[in-house]
């Protein structure tokens, strides 16, 4: 079934239950990458922390998704078992982008 894409104004946790069990447990499948802030005037990274992303599968799901954390400086190592709080999904020109509030490892 092909899936319909609609416009969104921002993260909702509906969306994100449409693709993920919000309420299981994942399992951390990559690095933690942490972002840099990017000024646009000047076209150059800051150098202040701004967010951290990481990829995470959870059983019965077609892929992992790649979650952003705003808030907290991540400490996971592979395959860590992890639940996530306040997960929410946006879609911008048909991608689909996560992010949660707070990670917390099982």
């Amino acid at each position: 079934m092909k899936k319909k894409f609609n416009k969104n104004t921002g993260y909702t946790t509906m969306l994100a239950s449409e693709y993920v069990e919000k309420k299981n447990e994942f399992v951390v499948v990559s690095d933690v990458a942490e972002i840099e802030k990017y000024d646009s005037a000047s076209n150059s990274y800051t150098g202040e922390y701004s967010h951290s992303t990481v990829y995470l599968a959870q059983e019965g799901a077609p892929q992992p998704i790649k979650v952003k954390v705003i808030n907290d400086k991540l400490k996971l190592d592979f395959l860590q078992k992890v639940k996530l709080n306040n997960l929410g999904a946006c879609e911008v020109n048909k991608m689909i982008y996560f992010r949660a509030d707070k990670i917390e490892v099982i």
